[in-house]
């Protein structure tokens, strides 16, 4: 496995897709955490934009409170619903999310939805 000093760079890409007319892709990561993560909105949901903002900020803080990456795409889902609550999304707003942490070689990966992690 690797080392985080052993990693020197890394990169990130995102595509709207062929339908929607604003891409709802969200990515994260902190590399004190060793995380990273990416989320996307809902397809055919209202402010997937925010959703998955909003899943983003909330598992990374979750992490950095000492938190598994499962219980960390738990607290994402709450921030989600909290926010609907707070009037900062409309009700049926949600997110993917897939997210990967690194610690001394070891790693984790946990998702929900549809977005994916693939191992080269």
């Amino acid at each position: 496995m690797a080392n985080l000093k052993q990693i020197p760079s890394f990169g990130h890409g995102t595509h709207i897709g062929n339908v929607r007319k604003r891409n709802e892709d969200c990515y994260g990561f902190n590399l004190g955490l060793g995380i990273w993560l990416v989320a996307d909105g809902l397809g055919g949901h209202a402010d997937g934009d925010i959703a998955s903002r909003t899943a983003v900020e909330a598992i990374i803080a979750s992490v950095r409170d000492g938190n598994p990456l499962e219980k960390a795409l738990e607290t994402g889902h709450q921030a989600v619903l909290d926010a609907v609550k707070a009037g900062l999304g409309e009700a049926d707003m949600g997110s993917t999310a897939v997210a990967l942490q690194i610690n001394n070689g070891d790693y984790s990966v946990a998702w929900v939805g549809d977005s994916r992690a693939y191992h080269w």
